[in-house]
C-alpha cells in the first residue's frame, strides 16, 4: 500500500500526464493480480484504473502500454481500456487507464461476450506477431513477425519456454517428451490458419462483460495476430468457466477445427509451461495431462 504522501505525488503525476484536474478524487487499492499493485481512482471529471509497479519493472507496464495503444487503432478497441498515461515517479512505473464496470459472464449475457470475441478474432493481420514485444504475466514474450504461424509458435512460444523450464527444474523425461511434440507441430497445425487478433491471455480473470456498454471487457491483454483456438483454449484451461452460450455465439462465426482437443492441447501447454516457470513444480501435473492427449 502506497504512503499518502506517495498518493498525493502520485494524484499529481496523473492531473499533469492526461491534462485534467481533479476535484474530489478519491483512491483505494484493488485487487490486480500478482504483477502489479492496483488502484482504483473515482473523481466527479474521471474514473481510472491504475497499475503500479517498480521501476525496476517498468518494462512490463510500458509494453502494456503499448499494446493497449495498438488495440486502441483496431475494429474492437471498445472491448478494451483506453490507455491514458504511462510514467515513472521516484521509485514506481505506473500506468493508467480508463475504468471498466463489469460484472462475471453468465447465461444472460454468454452469447453478447462471444459474439463480441468472435468480432475480435475477425480482425486479420498481414503476418503473425506483434509490432512489439510483451509480457505474459510477468514473463517475457517475444512476437517477431513472420509468415508461418508453425515458425511463430515454434520459436516465439514453445521453444522458449521449454528452455526456461529445463533450467528451472523440469524433469529431464518431461523436457524430452515436449521436445519431441515439437517436432510433431507439422502434424498438428494446419498450413492454412490465418493470423487472427488474439488477446492471448484469456483465462477467466480477464474477461467480463460490462453492463453499461452491452459488450464484452477485454483487458490485462499480451496480444498478437495468430490461432484464434489459442484464446478460445485458454478459457478452458482451468475448468471451462464459460456458459455454453458463449461457445455457441463463438462457433456461428468460427466452427470448431476436426483437430480442436490437440490444437488446444498443445497452445494450453504453452500456458502450463510458464505456470511452471512463474510458480513451480506443482505444474508439471498439468504439462503430464496435456502431454497425455497425444499418446
Amino acid at each position: 500500500m502506497l504512503s499518502k504522501d506517495t498518493i498525493a505525488t502520485l494524484l499529481g503525476c496523473i492531473e499533469q500526464q492526461i491534462g485534467i484536474e481533479f476535484s474530489n478524487a478519491e483512491i483505494k487499492q484493488v485487487s490486480g493480480g500478482d504483477t502489479h499493485q492496483a488502484y482504483q481512482l473515482t473523481d466527479a471529471n474521471i474514473q481510472l484504473f491504475i497499475k503500479i509497479n517498480t521501476r525496476a519493472n517498468n518494462t512490463i507496464l510500458e509494453s502494456e502500454h503499448r499494446s493497449l495503444s495498438l488495440l486502441s487503432n483496431t475494429e474492437v478497441a471498445d472491448l478494451y481500456p483506453k490507455p491514458l498515461a504511462q510514467f515513472e515517479f521516484d521509485d514506481f512505473s505506473v500506468l493508467a487507464m480508463s475504468l471498466f464496470t463489469m460484472v462475471p459472464i453468465d447465461r444472460h449475457n454468454a452469447e453478447q461476450c462471444g459474439s463480441d470475441l468472435a468480432r475480435q478474432h475477425a480482425n486479420v493481420g498481414d503476418c503473425f506477431g506483434w509490432p512489439v514485444n510483451n509480457y505474459i504475466g510477468s514473463t517475457p514474450q517475444g512476437n517477431a513477425q513472420g509468415d508461418s504461424w508453425l515458425v511463430f509458435f515454434r520459436d516465439q512460444r514453445l521453444h522458449p519456454q521449454l528452455e526456461w523450464a529445463a533450467g528451472n527444474g523440469l524433469s529431464i523425461q518431461l523436457y524430452k517428451q515436449v521436445q519431441l511434440l515439437i517436432d510433431r507441430l507439422p502434424e498438428i497445425l494446419p498450413a492454412d490458419i490465418k493470423p487472427r487478433l488474439v488477446h492471448g491471455d484469456l483465462w477467466s480473470g480477464n474477461l467480463a462483460y460490462r453492463p453499461a456498454s452491452g459488450k464484452l471487457a477485454l483487458y490485462d491483454p499480451a496480444p498478437y495476430y495468430g490461432d484464434s483456438e489459442a484464446d478460445i483454449a485458454m478459457t478452458k484451461l482451468f475448468g471451462r468457466f464459460l456458459d455454453d452460450g458463449f461457445y455457441q455465439a463463438y462457433r456461428h462465426s468460427f466452427p470448431a477445427p476436426n483437430n480442436e482437443v490437440e490444437r488446444h492441447a498443445i497452445y494450453n501447454l504453452y500456458h502450463a509451461l510458464n505456470h511452471f516457470n512463474l510458480f513451480g513444480s506443482s505444474y508439471e501435473g498439468m504439462i503430464y495431462a496435456l502431454l497425455r492427449t497425444f499418446v
